[in-house]
C-alpha cells in the first residue's frame, strides 16, 4: 500500500480513536464522581493527538499487527494523559485492564515476549515505587504520584528491554520532559516548588514516542 495512503487511514483511524477515547473519559470521570471540565479543549486534544500519533505510527510500521498493537497503547496513552492532566489521576479502572492486555499481547508481539514484558514491568515499576519511598522518607512529600509507579509498570510490560533498553528510553524521556515543564512553570511563577506537578502527561508522551522510536530500529 502507499505510505501516503498508509498515513492518511491511519490519521482517520486515530481521529475516530480519539472521538471514542474521550467519550470513554467522559463516562468514566461520572463514575469516579468527576466533572470532565473543558469539553471542547480535551475532545481536540484527543482527536490531535490521537490523529498525529497514529499518522506516525502508520508512516513508521506500515498498516500491519504490530501498528494494531502498537496503536491500542498509544490510545490507552493519551487517555492517562488528559485525564492525569485534568484529575491528577491514573484510574485503576483503566491502568488494571491494560496490565493484563499487555501480559497477554506481548506473547504475540515481536521482540517482545512474555517474560521481558514481565520483568521490564517489575523493574521499572520497583523503581518508580523507590523515587516514590524516598520522596515521603526524606522530603515527607510524594516526589511522584503513586499513579506514576502504576504508569510506569504499564510502559514496561509495552516497551520490554532488548537491546534499545526501550523502557529506560521512554521513562527518560518522560522525566526529562516533565523536569523541564516544571522548571518553566516555576520560573513563570505558573507553580510553585511545594505544588505538585503531575508526571503521568508527560511519562506517557515519553512511551509514545518510544513506541514510535521501535519502529524506527
Amino acid at each position: 500500500m502507499n505510505r501516503a495512503l498508509s498515513v492518511l487511514i491511519g490519521v482517520i483511524i486515530g481521529l475516530a480513536v480519539g472521538w471514542a477515547t474521550n467519550e470513554f473519559s467522559k463516562k468514566l470521570a461520572a463514575s469516579e464522581h468527576l466533572i470532565w471540565d473543558n469539553q471542547f479543549v480535551y475532545r481536540l486534544g484527543f482527536l490531535i493527538l490521537d490523529g498525529v500519533s497514529f499518522g506516525v505510527l502508520s508512516y513508521v510500521y506500515g498498516l500491519n499487527s504490530l501498528f494494531v498493537i502498537r496503536a491500542l497503547w498509544t490510545s490507552i496513552l493519551v487517555q492517562i494523559f488528559f485525564y492525569d492532566l485534568q484529575y491528577k489521576l491514573i484510574s485503576d479502572k483503566v491502568i488494571i485492564p491494560s496490565y493484563l492486555a499487555a501480559i497477554l499481547i506481548s506473547i504475540f508481539t515481536p521482540n517482545l515476549g512474555l517474560l521481558n514484558a514481565i520483568l521490564s514491568g517489575l523493574g521499572a515499576g520497583l523503581a518508580f515505587l523507590l523515587i516514590f519511598l524516598i520522596g515521603r522518607a526524606i522530603w515527607r512529600r510524594e516526589a511522584i504520584g503513586f499513579g506514576d509507579v502504576k504508569l510506569a509498570v504499564f510502559i514496561g510490560l509495552i516497551c520490554g528491554m532488548g537491546s534499545s533498553f526501550a523502557t529506560i528510553t521512554a521513562l527518560f524521556i518522560g522525566v526529562m520532559l516533565g523536569g523541564i515543564v516544571g522548571v518553566l512553570l516555576i520560573v513563570l511563577k505558573v507553580v510553585s516548588l511545594s505544588d505538585m506537578i503531575p508526571y503521568g502527561p508527560f511519562l506517557a508522551l515519553g512511551a509514545i514516542a518510544e513506541l514510535i522510536m521501535l519502529g524506527m530500529h
